[in-house]
């Protein structure tokens, strides 16, 4: 994500190629998985059950987020994120 919002400067145009990242990536793995039989399994399909109707929301609300967000704001969050998650790992690799 930190790459594209360097490289490209839409903000559609980086949320577009993210989809379809993560697309690309969840067809792979499903099939890989499939591949080794362990798609059918009760606690797969249980935990897809489980976690639609969450992704379905953050669809939405990412959505409704990114209508209102300029690209000078939609850099600020991206930063935000990446120096949050950055913060939780150092803390995670000092306190272990």
């Amino acid at each position: 994500m930190a790459y594209l919002a360097g490289r490209l400067r839409d903000k559609s145009a980086i949320r577009s190629t993210v989809s379809v990242i993560i697309s690309i990536s969840a067809t792979l793995r499903t099939l890989s998985y499939a591949l080794a039989g362990l798609v059918l399994k009760a606690g797969i399909a249980k935990g897809i059950l489980l976690v639609a109707p969450f992704a379905l929301a953050g669809i939405a609300l990412g959505s409704r987020i990114h209508i209102g967000l300029t690209q000078a704001q939609m850099r600020r969050v991206v930063g935000g994120v990446i120096m949050g998650s950055g913060v939780v790992l150092m803390a995670r690799t000092l306190l272990a």
